[in-house]
């Protein structure tokens, strides 16, 4: 009797040392009551991942309005394509205007540079270059402006091929206004040359506007970002 009486001391210090969970489920109707649970949750989850498969989605941001917003993208595709090629076209002349206004437009035009056009164009079209007077310069919206005034005299045919190659130059000059007079104070028309009467004279007065980009303008802005664009 002794050795039974041993062996249900040693069962109940086993039972009071097991953990907690094992000891709450050792009775049959517990377990039951455990397994149950657990493959009912298991069916629950299994219904609504059958339900709802998009729940396993990894992205779930997708509203229907953004899917809405996706389809009216991609239908009107042709019309952005239209729109991209008709801005590159737009780019392309708004490069080759620049490129226009860069080959006729300097930077900077010093007097000393233009004094020498003047002398120049003046010599090539048969007229005297009579005063040179530089005036103010100053920086407008679209490009900067040196004003300056001369005094050619010649004949009106040379006079008119002055004018004619100071606006037409690889670096123009424009004529904002210009005042003529005949030098030798006769009558006849200054056009008149016909005859044994030498051709008149006249005295020309021209108010010059020298273009260049300036530093400011949009015309210097726009240089900017063509170099910028060539880089």
């Amino acid at each position: 009797m002794k050795p039974s009486i041993r062996l249900r001391r040693g069962t109940n210090k086993r039972r009071s040392h097991s953990p907690l969970v094992v000891r709450w489920l050792n009775t049959p109707l517990r377990c039951h009551l455990v397994c149950g649970i657990i493959a009912v949750g298991l069916v629950a989850v299994t219904c609504l991942l059958w339900l709802r498969p998009e729940s396993l989605a990894a992205d779930r941001t997708h509203q229907p309005q953004e899917i809405a917003e996706a389809i009216e993208l991609i239908s009107n595709r042709n019309q952005f394509r239209n729109q991209f090629r008709h801005a590159q076209q737009q780019r392309e002349q708004n490069r080759l205007r620049v490129d226009r206004i860069a080959d006729w437009l300097p930077e900077n035009r010093s007097w000393e540079d233009v004094r020498s056009v003047l002398q120049d164009v003046a010599a090539d079209s048969g007229v005297q270059l009579v005063t040179m007077d530089r005036g103010t310069t100053h920086g407008g919206i679209r490009v900067a402006v040196l004003d300056t005034e001369c005094e050619i005299q010649g004949t009106y045919g040379n006079v008119c091929k002055f004018l004619h190659q100071i606006v037409t130059a690889e670096l123009p000059i424009w004529c904002d206004e210009i005042q003529v007079v005949r030098a030798d104070g006769s009558n006849r028309p200054a056009e008149a040359s016909g005859g044994d009467q030498p051709p008149v004279r006249c005295l020309a007065t021209l108010s010059l506007r020298v273009p260049y980009a300036g530093k400011a303008t949009t015309a210097a802005k726009l240089l900017r970002q063509r170099s910028d664009d060539d880089r």
